[in-house]
């Protein structure tokens, strides 16, 4: 059987910046060197607006550091993380002390999976300004990209140290509880996270299912995954996790239920969902319908042969014909 584990370490830093696709989760918090019409239009959201403004007042002076950070923080809450390098690089072209545009930087090149170099510019941001939840915000980011979660996990600390008041620095420290295998604690954490951060709560309770899942208390982590998808209803891999939660306390037929639900939602998944269904039916020895869904399984995808010769779950159908005939 396909054993639940804990994310991998893509997929955890993804939700640092992913809640369900795209939008950007951990925002730049920096007080910006803007004009009072750009504040205004920062404080509505308007940020394409805000570009035009932006280049206008670089065309009229092209020497204003300020002003090619300011297009890069734009262009990073219009999640355009390619363009916004340019502008940011020119900021720190014209003053490579501005921190703001290292900081920038730095944001922007964990979002794009670049952590070494995220890091470099983090530590740059940190050096000019220690006292900026933000700078260490983005540290830990690198640091848990790279793998590194005791770094980073002292990272989101030190930023929860200056300032208590920027929830990413909590869901960035539940991240590295979780990624450390902490599971009490990255629950506390994502937990605070929901209640000040409702807008961005989608993914932060599915990790909370899941660090309440390994610590075997499975009718919270089915709360929790529940509450996730019905704020991303599209998150296929959560639907996976109920499922799975569901046929390990015994209701096999509401997981059954669940992968029925996920062949209309993910058509482009049925391969592994039917397979999924396979291993619900054999851990409830219903073999028959068992080897029915493997065999629709591979008739997609040929590959769950070896999936299924290799499989704990499959062991006691060893003896079966039918079984034996699909997996030769």
């Amino acid at each position: 059987m396909k054993i639940k584990t804990a994310c991998s370490l893509p997929l955890l830093i993804g939700v640092l910046f992913l809640l369900t696709g795209c939008s950007p989760i951990i925002q730049v918090f920096h007080e910006m060197l803007q004009t009072d019409k750009l504040q205004e239009l920062y404080a509505v959201e308007n940020y394409e607006e805000a570009l035009v403004y932006i280049n206008e007042e670089i065309s009229k002076n092209p020497n204003q550091s300020w002003a090619y950070s300011d297009k890069g923080f734009i262009l990073i809450e219009m999640q355009q993380y390619e363009e916004a390098l340019p502008a940011i690089d020119k900021a720190i072209e014209l003053d490579p002390n501005n921190e703001i545009a290292l900081s920038n930087k730095s944001f922007a090149l964990n979002y794009l999976t670049q952590y070494e170099e995220a890091l470099e510019y983090s530590k740059k941001a940190i050096e000019l300004n220690s006292n900026d939840p933000q700078n260490f915000i983005n540290q830990g980011d690198a640091f848990l990209g790279l793998g590194e979660c005791e770094k980073a996990l002292e990272s989101y600390e030190e930023a929860i140290t200056i300032s208590d008041q920027y929830p990413f620095a909590f869901y960035g420290r539940g991240a590295s509880h979780y990624c450390l295998g902490q599971y009490y604690s990255a629950s506390k954490d994502f937990e605070y996270f929901i209640e000040v951060e409702n807008r961005h709560s989608g993914m932060a309770y599915w990790y909370l299912g899941d660090s309440y899942y390994f610590q075997d208390r499975y009718d919270e982590a089915l709360d929790y995954y529940y509450k996730s998808i019905e704020i991303e209803p599209e998150d296929e891999w959560v639907y996976y996790d109920i499922a799975h939660t569901e046929m390990i306390i015994g209701n096999i037929n509401q997981a059954i239920e669940i992968y029925g639900t996920m062949v209309d939602l993910f058509p482009q998944s049925e391969a592994e969902i039917y397979y999924r269904m396979s291993l619900t039916y054999a851990t409830a020895f219903d073999h028959h319908k068992a080897i029915q869904f493997l065999s629709k399984a591979i008739d997609i995808d040929s590959s769950y042969i070896d999936f299924a010769r290799n499989d704990p779950v499959f062991f006691d159908m060893e003896n079966i014909e039918e079984f034996q005939n699909l997996i030769q």
